[in-house]
C-alpha cells in the first residue's frame, strides 16, 4: 500500500505543472490586464503598478517567475534625490531594514539583514531632479510554496486569502457532505431492501428530482419558502467562529440552508449509486450463503451487503466533496458567505491573475488528495483492486 501511495503522489508533480501551466497563460490570453479597468488612474501610475508586480516583464520570463526558476524584484521603491543632494538615508518599517542610497545608484544596508540593490532611472534636465529605483531580488514561486501576491486584495498574498477564506468553504462543504451521506446512503439502502415497493419508488423519485434541480434553483427556493414566508432561518451571513460563546452567534441557523442546498443534490446522486451498488452485493452467492447460515437480516446487511454496496459510493466520494467546496461559489455568492468560491469568481472578473491561478491549483492539489484517500478507502473495502 505505503509503494502505491508513493507511486500516485510522485504523478501528482507533473499534472499540477501541467495545470499550473495552462492556466498561467490561458488567464493572460484575456484582453486587457488587472488595471486596465481603473478608470481615474494614470497611464504613468499604471506602467509604474505594472511594473512594480512585474508584468512590464516578457510573459516566458513571468512565467520562470510565477514557478520559482528565476528570481524577481520585490520591495520596488524610488527614492529622489534633488538637485545638488548626492545621497538620502532613511528607515523601511515595513522589511525593518536602514538603508543609504546614493544618486548613483549606490544603496547600503546600515540595519537589517537584506541584500539590496539600485539602479538609476531617467533625469528631469530642467530641475535636476534625480530617481533612483531600489528594490531586492528574492526567488519565491510555486517551488517554494508561494502563490503570489493579490493584484486586487492590496497588501495580502493568496497564501493569505486561502488561509482565511477556505476554512469557510470548507465548513459549509463538511455540512452538506454529511447530509448527502446521512440522507443518500439511507435512502438508497432501504430503496435496495424494499425492490419495487412504495419504499423504493417513493426515494428515487425524489433523488431524480434533486439530479435535475440545480442548486441555483434549489437555493433561492428554499431562501423564499423558510427563508421569507416562514422566516424560520436567516437567508444571508455567516457568522465567524471565535466569539464569546462556543459556538458563533447565529450559528447553526445560518449554515442550514446554504449546506441542505449542496447537500441534496449530491444526496440524490449517493442515493442512486447507493442502490445499485446494494442490488448487486445483495444478489451475491455470499450473501446468501450468509442468510443460509441463519445471519439475522440487520447482521448480513451491515456486516456484508453494506461493505460491498458501498464501494461506488465510496468512488464518488473524492470528487463529489471536491465538487462541494470548489462548486460552491454559486451558493456563497447566493447566501452572502464569505468562501473561497466567492473570491475566485471576483478575481476572474478583476483579471486578479494570481488569485485565479492560486485558486486553481488548490482545488486541483484537493481534488487528487481526495482522489487518493478513496482510492485507498476502496483497497481497504475490497483488497481485490490493490495493485
Amino acid at each position: 500500500m505505503s509503494r502505491y501511495i508513493f507511486k500516485r503522489l510522485i504523478i501528482f508533480i507533473p499534472v499540477l505543472w501541467v495545470i499550473a501551466t495552462l492556466a498561467f497563460f490561458m488567464v493572460r490570453m484575456a484582453p486587457g490586464d488587472p488595471f486596465s479597468d481603473e478608470k481615474e488612474m494614470t497611464e504613468e501610475v499604471r506602467d509604474r503598478i505594472k511594473a512594480y508586480y512585474g508584468l512590464d516583464q516578457p510573459r516566458w520570463k513571468q512565467y520562470f517567475i510565477y514557478l520559482g526558476v528565476m528570481a524577481k524584484e520585490v520591495d520596488k521603491h524610488r527614492v529622489t534625490f534633488a538637485s545638488g543632494e548626492d545621497s538620502k538615508e532613511y528607515r523601511r518599517e515595513d522589511v525593518n531594514a536602514t538603508l543609504r542610497v546614493t544618486a548613483t545608484a549606490e544603496v547600503k544596508t546600515m540595519h537589517g539583514d537584506s541584500q539590496w540593490l539600485a539602479r538609476s532611472l531617467d533625469q528631469n534636465a530642467t530641475s535636476g531632479v534625480r530617481e533612483v529605483e531600489v528594490f531586492r531580488r528574492e526567488r519565491s514561486g510555486l517551488m517554494q510554496g508561494e502563490l503570489g501576491p493579490s493584484f486586487k486584495h492590496k497588501g495580502k498574498s493568496v497564501n493569505d486569502i486561502i488561509r482565511e477564506s477556505f476554512p469557510k468553504s470548507l465548513e459549509l462543504g463538511l455540512y452538506s457532505m454529511a447530509i448527502a451521506l446521512l440522507l443518500g446512503i439511507t435512502a438508497g439502502s432501504i430503496a435496495a431492501l424494499k425492490r419495487n415497493t412504495i419504499l423504493d419508488y417513493a426515494p428515487m423519485s425524489f433523488a431524480m428530482a434533486g439530479i435535475c434541480l440545480p442548486t441555483f434553483v434549489m437555493g433561492p427556493l428554499l431562501v423564499l419558502v423558510f427563508g421569507l414566508w416562514l422566516e424560520w432561518l436567516p437567508v444571508a451571513g455567516w457568522s465567524a467562529w471565535g466569539g464569546e460563546g462556543f459556538f458563533p452567534e447565529g450559528w447553526p441557523g445560518d449554515r442550514v440552508l446554504p449546506a441542505c442546498t449542496l447537500g441534496f443534490f449530491y444526496a440524490a446522486m449517493v442515493a442512486r449509486l447507493t442502490r445499485g451498488g446494494m442490488l448487486e452485493t445483495l444478489s451475491q452467492d455470499f450473501i446468501k450463503t450468509a442468510r443460509a447460515k441463519g445471519l439475522s437480516e440487520t447482521r448480513v446487511v451491515v456486516k456484508h451487503a453494506l461493505r460491498g454496496g458501498l464501494l461506488p459510493t465510496v468512488s464518488f466520494l473524492g470528487p463529489a466533496f471536491a465538487g462541494i467546496i470548489s462548486g460552491s461559489f454559486v451558493i456563497e455568492t447566493i447566501f452572502q458567505i464569505p468562501g473561497l468560491g466567492r473570491h475566485f469568481i471576483e478575481a476572474a472578473t478583476n483579471r486578479d491573475y494570481t488569485l485565479v491561478l492560486g485558486t486553481v491549483l488548490f482545488y486541483a492539489t484537493l481534488i487528487l488528495m481526495l482522489n487518493l484517500i478513496v482510492d485507498i478507502l476502496q483497497a481497504w473495502l475490497n483488497p481485490r483492486i490493490r495493485t
